[in-house]
């Protein structure tokens, strides 16, 4: 039901754009608007993925907490956040960065705890 008010939404947003027809309720119209629709989201997620992607990579030579830029008060767990969301998005692309991110938090857990000693 809630889809449903979504993608009558979605069509009457891609009808603007001359992407759709108005008023139609075929299988075939809602499948095309579930795929424009995804395309969105994903192109949405890819910019993000770029920037996680970014993150992790000078996290590795930098520290994760250099790489707070925007002064997150809890910058780790809002990077392993969005890292959840991208592996629920496509987790094709969000298992390399929780790999990469675990890998950085435990080898600054490492490095932590060997400094302690």
């Amino acid at each position: 039901m809630r889809e449903n008010r979504h993608l009558r939404g979605l069509q009457l947003f891609y009808v603007g754009l001359g992407v759709g027809q108005a008023g139609g309720d075929s299988a075939a119209e809602e499948n095309d608007l579930r795929f424009l629709a995804l395309r969105d989201l994903c192109s949405a997620c890819l910019r993000l993925v770029r920037r996680l992607r970014a993150i992790l990579h000078h996290a590795k030579t930098e520290g994760l907490a250099a790489q707070n830029r925007n002064n997150e008060p809890v910058f780790e767990a809002w990077l392993q956040g969005m890292i959840a969301y991208v592996c629920m998005v496509n987790p094709a692309q969000g298992q390399p960065l929780k790999a990469t991110f675990s890998a950085i938090v435990l080898s600054a857990k490492t490095r932590d705890g060997n400094a302690k000693h």
